[in-house]
């Protein structure tokens, strides 16, 4: 592939070529190692990182909600394009909360042609159920 993979996606790739998927969200952490079973790929700062191995994953940022998780997450919607992941979540382990993300062309700009679309994200905030259940306190 061609920029670096995060560490962590090395394992993923490898069992995409074989054509299968993790059977497990996938958690993409700015917070370093998590003591969970799922498979985790750790980010540190801003790099750029070759995200093409999550297409139509489901996974979720788990970390420091911060200027560097957002320019990852736009990062991965630039690189994969027209084909996002499967789901785009966030979990903010300061607050404990969770966000359901879009990346969704600005109004502004669809009369545009597509390729001069600009884009910006829309967030959704998840309920007190939702948070309590990604928690696993149900």
């Amino acid at each position: 592939m061609g920029m670096n993979l995060p560490p962590g996606a090395g394992q993923i790739l490898a069992i995409r070529k074989t054509g299968k998927r993790p059977a497990d969200l996938v958690i993409v952490s700015n917070v370093g190692k998590l003591p969970f079973e799922n498979p985790i790929v750790t980010v540190g700062g801003v790099q750029d990182y070759d995200w093409r191995w999550l297409v139509g994953l489901p996974f979720v940022f788990y970390g420091d909600v911060d200027a560097s998780l957002f320019t990852h997450l736009e990062n991965i919607c630039k690189a994969l394009k027209g084909r996002l992941p499967k789901s785009l979540l966030i979990w903010d382990v300061t607050s404990n909360e969770g966000f359901s993300a879009w990346y969704l062309p600005k109004a502004e700009s669809i009369h545009l042609s597509q390729s001069m679309w600009e884009w910006e994200f829309s967030f959704l905030e998840w309920t007190d159920f939702q948070n309590k259940n990604f928690m696993g306190i149900q």
